[in-house]
């Protein structure tokens, strides 16, 4: 019986038994399309053996298949079989004394495919009180002879259920190896070996094979076989249309768009836009000639872009161009220069930089040039520190110079010497000459950094340099971060936090008691890091002058108050303000104590009176305080050691 290769290049294969009219006489499986069946008599010389190891060549052996069967459970004979179970037909392997190997073997021919899935179901069948451990295999091999090759993939180490029982059934999907794509004869053998004890029928059902093919619609390409062209030369260019797929047989007409810098002036023949593929050709040539003129055009480009059609796809290369070069000379293209003929921008007045762009030659023309912006370290950041700019600058035609100026953005920032520097970048509109970038310095006019606060409650965070952090009249929390800062809360209850460095708590207003309003005892400042001895300082201003500053007449330090609101505890601190001296030492107007109360430090400053007015005299929680050395033992301090 000859075996028929299936072509899985044309369909997938599937291989269900349900129609029971394809095994209709024993041993006969002609009506089954490449599926034969073999007894595998004397493959294995042993009972038990691992149908993984058996991999001799079992064509020789008897075809076997037991037609038209429909009980398992009483067929004793080993091998093959065809059982029309009234739910679902299959066929089925056996091991026996006679039947070493069973096995079913599939025909394929896997000529152009690839990615090769093979699935199917082994169905315990036997409800029988048989009960054997059945292995099934799966192999290949590549041709009509020689040994099989196991794939481990698709071994079943017992197929059945175990006995008086046939409800087992497990699925199988292995994908092939690359050894088994694009191979005309292909075979696949589905294998169990005679068990030990009596063998169970084990079905083989729902066979499939699938795979990844060719496609049928012809692929168009693309390519130019020349990549220039020269005016006058005697070889033409060429483009090469060429298609792929299965059906050659027939003319193609592909189409085409043309496009690039040359006109059908420049070159010849004239196309149409089409051209035609012819049968049994593979692929097709366009020549194209270079007309020679005496026109300086500088060098164009001829493009060739394919377009799909309903009768073909096209591949990934669809586009091809051919350069027509010019052969009169062209003009010298004119050199330019960069300089800064102003090298400083100031943030103060209008002060701008200015770059200046020359060009040598030709000026008959406009003539855009193109420049690069340094970035980086050191470099000025475009809008927030100067007018960005375009990258391009056109000189007018008959111009030898175009200036570029530079002006910086006045902003409140304290910053370090900044730059903004250009370079010319290459064009094909001129030659860059030697003196290609330049600098322009933008200088700063800010002492510090400034950030205002607005009627909200803000949050304002400095920067590590010098900076001024205002707030305003709601409860604000200023951040000095490092530097040498300033701090203004303005009125309502702040959190001021200096960070490192020597830092400034400013209180200002127009006149005392404007100015000592901004801390009441409610609500309250409370300075978060107040380090005296690292340098920070307190500002009263009662005149808006930045130049003078209000220190309190003097300062002392009561020390702790045992009184239970902070009131009094500031009411004990003004009739007694130095603690270290004998006798009742009261507080005089303008004068400042530091007390504490409850594990916090305070600071108050007397307004115009002498007795504590909650309404009107300074009050702010100096927590973290840390006092100049030998200031915390109470008494008379120097007050230039905590006040500007």
């Amino acid at each position: 019986m000859t075996a028929d290769y299936f072509r899985i290049a044309t369909a997938d294969f599937f291989q269900d038994w349900s129609n029971t009219g394809q095994i209709v006489e024993a041993d006969n499986w002609s009506g089954v399309p490449s599926i034969q069946g073999f007894r595998g008599d004397g493959l294995t010389g042993s009972i038990g053996a691992s149908p993984q190891l058996i991999l001799l060549d079992g064509s020789g052996t008897p075809i076997d298949v037991n037609a038209n069967e429909i009980a398992p459970g009483f067929l004793t004979v080993g091998g093959v079989a065809e059982f029309e179970l009234v739910d679902d037909p299959t066929v089925a392997l056996n091991g026996s004394g006679t039947a070493d190997a069973p096995h079913i073997v599939l025909y394929l021919d896997t000529t152009g495919v690839t990615n090769i899935q093979l699935s199917y179901r082994l169905r315990d069948l036997d409800s029988s009180p048989n009960n054997s451990i059945q292995p099934v295999a799966l192999q290949y091999r590549i041709g009509d002879a020689g040994e099989f090759m196991n794939l481990p993939a698709g071994y079943v180490a017992d197929a059945s259920g175990g006995p008086d029982t046939a409800t087992l059934v497990t699925n199988v999907s292995v994908a092939l190896p690359g050894a088994a794509e694009n191979k005309e004869r292909l075979q696949i053998r589905i294998m169990t070996a005679n068990a030990s004890g009596s063998d169970e029928w084990i079905g083989i059902d729902d066979i499939r094979v699938t795979a990844t093919r060719p496609s049928l619609t012809p692929i168009v390409a693309i390519a130019p076989l020349t990549s220039t062209l020269t005016e006058g030369s005697g070889s033409p260019g060429q483009f090469q249309i060429s298609r792929t797929g299965s059906d050659l047989s027939q003319e193609l007409v592909v189409q085409y768009l043309i496009s690039g810098s040359a006109s059908g002036e420049d070159y010849g023949p004239m196309l149409t836009g089409t051209v035609a593929i012819a049968p049994n050709a593979t692929s097709t040539i366009l020549d194209i000639t270079a007309l020679d003129d005496s026109l300086v055009e500088g060098d164009e480009t001829l493009i060739l872009t394919l377009v799909d059609g309903t009768n073909y796809d096209l591949a990934s290369s669809t586009q091809a161009t051919i350069t027509l070069l010019d052969n009169d000379g062209p003009p010298a293209l004119p050199v330019v220069t960069l300089q800064a003929i102003d090298a400083t921008a100031s943030e103060a007045g209008s002060n701008p930089g200015r770059f200046r762009f020359t060009r040598t030659g030709d000026t008959s023309t406009a003539l855009t040039l193109y420049y690069s912006i340094a970035a980086g370290t050191g470099q000025a950041t475009p809008t927030a520190d100067y007018t960005s700019l375009s990258g391009a600058i056109v000189m007018a035609a008959g111009a030898t110079y175009a200036d570029l100026p530079i002006t910086a953005v006045d902003d409140s920032l304290a910053e370090a010497t900044e730059t903004v520097q250009l370079s010319l970048v290459a064009d094909s509109g001129y030659t860059i000459g030697s003196v290609n970038s330049a600098t322009v310095t933008l200088t700063d006019n800010d002492p510090y950094s400034i950030f205002r606060g607005n009627a909200a409650a803000n949050t304002l965070v400095g920067t590590t340099g010098a900076d001024l952090l205002l707030g305003f009249a709601s409860n604000d929390t200023l951040s000095g971060a490092a530097g040498n800062d300033t701090l203004n809360g303005g009125t309502g209850g702040d959190r001021l936090s200096g960070g490192t460095g020597r830092d400034v708590f400013e209180y200002q207003g127009a006149g005392q008691a404007l100015a000592l309003a901004n801390s009441r005892l409610a609500p309250m400042d409370r300075i978060m890091d107040f380090n005296a001895a690292g340098g920070d300082r307190i500002r009263l201003d009662y005149d808006g002058n930045p130049a003078t500053s209000n220190r309190p007449v003097g300062l002392f330090n009561a020390g702790l108050q045992r009184t239970a609101t902070l009131a009094a505890a500031a009411q004990a601190a003004y009739r007694d303000k130095n603690a270290r001296q004998g006798g009742i030492q009261g507080l005089r107007a303008s004068e400042g104590v530091f007390f504490a109360w409850q594990g916090r430090q305070f600071l108050a400053v007397n307004n115009t009176q002498a007795t504590f007015a909650a309404s009107g005299d300074f009050v702010v929680e100096v927590t973290g305080m840390r006092f100049q050395s030998g200031d915390s033992t109470l008494g008379a301090l120097a007050v230039a050691r905590y006040f500007v």
